[in-house]
């Protein structure tokens, strides 16, 4: 059996989905019960982004030695 794992997402759709999720939150879309789940994926996207941005600065850093 050929399982696919789930691509891993690129750091310019992260940050998308991020500011989609900041722009429902902004604009009161958000149900009560759906906010919870919205703030923990904000929270996963912040993650992925930090940790991208950190490995670029770490690659960009090796250039110059």
């Amino acid at each position: 059996m050929n399982k696919q794992q789930p691509e891993e997402p690129t750091y310019q759709s992260a940050w998308t989905e991020l500011q989609k999720i900041v722009n429902d939150l902004q604009g009161g879309s958000v149900g009560i019960d759906d906010l919870t789940v919205k703030i923990d994926r904000a929270a996963e996207l912040v993650r992925f982004c930090r940790e991208r941005l950190r490995s670029t600065e770490d690659a960009v850093g090796r250039l110059g030695q």
